[in-house]
């Protein structure tokens, strides 16, 4: 599969068939299309072990993952596999245990942090088109951006 996301084209691969699911509707939530040409990020889905020791120097804890970086990238290491995007933003390799599928969360992640190594950044907010002009509204789960959207987008009362 071949996919196109904010200028990059990304092609996974890998005998991983849920985990493959998870990776298409994930980009394709963020936008991706149909792409076409050289590659810029591969992702690999495959299964294996667990490796011995899953903790780097000073881990970020964030839901059910550890992460850290090192010269290799950024290692994301949770209860049903481990996922490395590389230090040059051209590879993110899932490695899952025991059959498990790559969880949505992981991916979603990883991918922040793929696409943060090409310049772009992921915000969570709700957006508002009014004569031309846009507002986006920037705010944490839960601060009512997407309710203010709507309510605006209703018109004058």
């Amino acid at each position: 599969m071949r996919r196109a996301l904010h200028g990059l084209t990304l092609a996974s691969e890998g005998p991983h068939a849920a985990s493959l699911e998870v990776a298409a509707a994930v980009l394709e939530h963020f936008g991706a299309t149909d792409a076409a040409g050289p590659v810029d990020v591969h992702l690999e889905l495959v299964e294996g072990p667990r490796p011995a020791d899953d903790r780097g120097p000073s881990p970020v804890r964030h839901l059910d993952l550890t992460i850290h970086e090192n010269l290799d990238g950024t290692w994301l290491f949770g209860p049903q596999g481990h996922t490395l995007v590389s230090a040059d933003g051209r590879l993110l390799r899932h490695v899952a245990y025991q059959g498990h599928p790559l969880p949505l969360h992981v991916f979603t992640c990883a991918l922040v942090h793929l696409l943060r190594r090409w310049g772009a950044y992921v915000v969570h907010a709700a957006s508002v088109a009014w004569e031309g002009r846009g507002v986006l509204l920037v705010g944490p789960s839960g601060a009512a951006s997407t309710w203010v959207s709507k309510s605006l987008n209703m018109g004058p009362l």
